[in-house]
């Protein structure tokens, strides 16, 4: 996507598109190897309507599950982005041939390539993921490049940061939430990121390039009674093409795959007890917070040639 051209769209979709992925991650929390009975059900064409129908241009935010696992996602991205923007989050163990062969880079907000470490390295796969980000790069593609800061792979953070720098790369640390405890076996466990030291929550911020990472390192933010876009302007779909309000708020605005979104005609306040989804921070959601848009478009071509 051309640098300067985030602000211009004004409706976001966050698609969680499937189930199913290949990896065994030990801080997933929603891993499974099946796949949503909803994948499949619409064509791309019928995909790709459902939205333009709507009148507006959306930033449609694909995320699994590991979407490239489904085959006709290529298929799906192709017809979408002829009038809207996606991203893509994915572990790059899927081929990217296809992609790259079809997909304008111009209408692909980034890639979030996610460098789960473990299961990397467990296969054999450490410089293969390397090649396809840089494949990626030269093609014309903006990827952002995480490790899930989970407490037994912080430790070495600092090593997977110099190994992608040495290639011209920013490897960022996404804060890991959810429970751990390194002493096993034992009832109480740990809860992420409040039970995270203050030194280790300095090498993370050290290394993070998150315009909210100073938010998120303390837990996720409340909103809580403050007007949010999210609803009028920002939509959760689920596989099945389900709509609801966001990730914290589950007010149902029907079904967009079968052309009867009803969206919000206003502002609301937010009724979660703290927000799921950091996009609503990054893409100025909520009345009254800083306006993070323009220091997440530095974010999303940290990796650009």
């Amino acid at each position: 996507m051309q640098k300067g051209t985030l602000k211009n769209i004004t409706h976001f979709s966050l698609w969680h598109f499937n189930t199913a992925c290949n990896f065994d991650c030990d801080y997933c929390f929603g891993h499974t190897k099946k796949e949503h009975p909803a994948v499949g059900r619409y064509s791309s064409d019928e995909i790709a309507r459902s939205f333009d129908d709507t009148g507006f241009t959306w930033w449609i935010g694909i995320s699994g599950g590991e979407p490239f696992l489904y085959r006709e996602l290529v298929e799906i991205v192709e017809k979408l982005t002829r009038n809207h923007f996606v991203h893509v989050d994915t572990n790059l163990s899927c081929g990217m041939e296809k992609f790259l062969d079809r997909i304008n880079p111009a209408r692909i907000v980034y890639l979030h390539c996610a460098f789960h470490a473990a299961e990397v390295v467990k296969r054999g796969k450490v410089d293969k993921f390397i090649e396809k980000v840089l494949l990626l790069r030269d093609a014309g593609f903006s990827t952002i490049l995480s490790l899930v800061t989970y407490p037994p792979i912080l430790k070495r953070l600092e090593e997977y940061v110099a190994l992608f720098k040495s290639y011209d790369l920013t490897l960022q640390p996404k804060i890991f939430r959810g429970y751990h405890d390194e002493r096993r076996f034992r009832l109480r466990k740990r809860h992420y990121p409040e039970s995270y030291t203050e030194e280790e929550r300095s090498l993370i911020l050290k290394y993070s390039v998150d315009p909210i990472a100073v938010k998120l390192i303390l837990g996720l933010p409340s909103y809580t009674g403050r007007l949010c876009g999210a609803g009028k302007n920002f939509i959760r779909v689920h596989p099945d093409g389900k709509v609801s309000r966001c990730p914290g708020d589950s007010t149902n605005l029907s079904n967009i795959f079968k052309g009867d979104l009803k969206l919000f005609n206003e502002t609301r306040v937010c009724k979660a007890k703290s927000c799921r989804c950091p996009f609503v921070s990054r893409l100025h959601m909520i009345e009254g917070e800083k306006d993070y848009r323009e220091d997440f478009e530095k974010m999303i071509h940290l990796n650009d040639r």
